[in-house]
């Protein structure tokens, strides 16, 4: 069985034994994907027209920027949304609801204190909706599990049902790659 078909028959499984690698010639924005091995334990997420594929969203970050997208509801049965490894960087999402989602992969490498300030701005909206993994320390996963500082991947699925939920795979190093949520 292949990578790709491994992760569309069960995407947690999938973050729980491969961490996620995106290079750098993969485009942002929507597109289709598929995986390929790195090793053992890792899968290269590259663009693809073969099938089987996965239909989706690649949250790039550019440094120093709030990077804002507004994540696609009229899909697939079944969509997905995919972020680097973070490695300091901050990730909002938030909506009226679950359907109608904007996610952030905020990169403030030259000026930490951005986060704090990105992450009040955000919350003072008052979304019905919000989950929040960033370096400031707040975060959605239970205190003492996530090591904001090092890098996760942030997968999300969306399902027309249930709108948008998302998954956080750490580290091999940092908690042995646990996944977190649904968040």
């Amino acid at each position: 069985m292949s990578l790709t078909t491994d992760f569309l028959e069960n995407p947690q499984g999938f973050m729980r034994s491969q961490a996620i690698l995106i290079p750098a010639q993969v485009s942002p924005g929507n597109g289709k994907y598929q995986f390929s091995a790195q090793g053992a334990h890792a899968a290269v997420l590259q663009s693809t027209a073969a099938s089987p594929n996965i239909p989706g969203f690649y949250a790039h970050p550019v440094a120093n920027n709030i990077n804002l997208f507004v994540l696609p509801t009229q899909q697939p049965a079944r969509y997905y949304m995919f972020t680097d490894g973070m490695n300091g960087c901050q990730f909002l999402a938030y909506g009226p609801d679950r359907q109608h989602i904007t996610v952030e992969h905020n990169n403030f490498i030259s000026d930490p204190a951005r986060y704090a300030a990105r992450l009040a701005e955000v919350m003072a909206q008052r979304h019905a909706y919000l989950l929040h993994i960033s370096p400031s320390g707040v975060n959605n996963i239970p205190a003492g599990q996530y090591n904001s500082q090092q890098g996760v991947n942030i997968v999300g699925e969306y399902a027309q049902a249930n709108g948008w939920r998302f998954w956080a795979r750490d580290r091999v190093d940092q908690n042995q790659g646990a996944v977190y949520g649904p968040l």
